[in-house]
């Protein structure tokens, strides 16, 4: 099991920690100032998180590449979920917090007595 030190670089953990924001400030970069597509950026910035993580924390090569797919997949999931979920018979999309689905109100309003509408 890879337990990963907090202070790789010198015993000093904020040079470690600006080395480990690297993949998120190449990311950043190549977004708002190279203007490369996102797929693209996210690309780069993986392939240089995992430069970092095996060759300045010592991770184990193939611990980092699953955690590249366990990452990539964490972050699809939500993305092709969203997109298929329906409610009711109308097909509409339904979100917890907005949902139209029970009795044509809204979840978070709240229920008024039939005395006072």
């Amino acid at each position: 099991m890879f337990v990963q030190e907090l202070a790789p670089l010198a015993g000093s953990l904020g040079l470690s920690a600006l080395v480990a924001a690297l993949p998120l400030a190449t990311v950043l970069v190549l977004l708002g100032v190279v203007r490369m597509k996102a797929h693209q950026a996210g690309l780069i910035g993986l392939a240089v998180a995992l430069i970092v993580a095996v060759t300045i924390f010592g991770m184990p090569i193939g611990q980092a590449i699953s955690s590249g797919f366990q990452g990539a997949a964490f972050g699809l999931f939500p993305i092709s979920g969203s997109s298929s979920t329906r409610c009711g018979s109308t097909g509409s999309p339904c979100a917890p917090a907005i949902s139209t689905c029970s009795a044509g109100r809204s979840a978070g309003s709240p229920t008024i007595p039939a005395s006072r509408r």
